[in-house]
């Protein structure tokens, strides 16, 4: 399929929107050569709510589910009308990369009794609250493998579309900032779970070679300590430095970074 489209443009309408919304996924689907085996289901509805035990609650306007293997995608077109084009395609490549990364688990499988706890050997529910930590960073690093797979599909540019369009000022988090910065522990949950949204903005701001994209992330973020970005960029650059090496000592490394980390105690500089 051949379609000419400037994907500086806005989307429009909902027949515009369902056309290139197909001809996205069919693009990325066969540059990674997963085009044929791997069918993908598209659902569109109106509004972007979902009905839930009789009651509406708000979606995302773009969102994926598995089925018996296979990839479902939900459009909300009144929300998207309006959508620069480049940062649809890099929402799709979003969402077919997670599901293609999820198809391969064997990629991703470590023991974490032998992996992660002999360097900070706890129990019960401080055990638990290492595993939660842990399944932040590994959210983190696939979020980066995604970028990465679009970036190697030559769609960087759609995921910096992508990320700049996803950017919004949460009025809520620089006051939970400040009143988790005195517990380690807590602070530490809370910091990696923004880790999956900037380990693909670190990696764009290498491979394009712009800082606006990190700069304005950080904008949104003036209120993090220069001790905690710098721990962030330290993080997101593990996975570039250890190019090639297995997914598990790539998480490790991360973990390491971070484990004397959960001893801290007052607020960070």
């Amino acid at each position: 399929m051949v379609m000419k489209c400037d994907t500086h443009l806005q989307i429009k309408g909902s027949e515009r929107l369902r056309e290139l919304t197909s001809f996205f996924i069919e693009e990325f689907l066969n540059k990674v050569g997963a085009a044929s085996r791997h069918p993908v289901h598209l659902l569109f509805n109106g509004n972007g709510e979902l009905s839930e035990n009789g009651r509406k609650k708000a979606v995302e306007p773009i969102n994926s589910e598995i089925k018996n293997g296979e990839l479902f995608i939900n459009i909300s077109e009144k929300p998207l009308k309006g959508i620069p084009l480049s940062a649809l395609q890099g929402w799709l490549d979003w969402e077919l990369g997670s599901y293609l990364l999820g198809l391969h688990p064997e990629r991703f499988h470590y023991n974490f009794s032998e992996l992660i706890h002999p360097l900070f050997p706890v129990c019960g529910s401080a055990e638990n609250l290492v595993r939660d930590f842990v399944n932040r960073l590994e959210a983190g690093l696939k979020s980066y493998l995604v970028t990465k797979m679009a970036i190697d599909a030559d769609h960087a540019s759609a995921q910096l579309y992508f990320h700049f369009f996803r950017l919004h000022l949460d009025p809520e988090e620089a006051e939970d900032y400040y009143l988790l910065a005195p517990h380690g522990w807590i602070r530490l949950l809370f910091l990696a779970d923004r880790l999956k949204e900037y380990m693909p903005v670190f990696l764009l701001n290498q491979e394009i070679v712009s800082q606006n994209l990190k700069s304005f992330w950080w904008d949104f973020h003036p209120f993090w300590s220069r001790k905690d970005k710098q721990l962030f960029d330290e993080l997101a650059s593990i996975p570039g430095l250890l190019n090639g090496e297995p997914y598990p000592i790539q998480l490790l490394e991360m973990f390491k970074v971070c484990k004397n980390l959960f001893a801290e105690r007052g607020c960070p500089e």
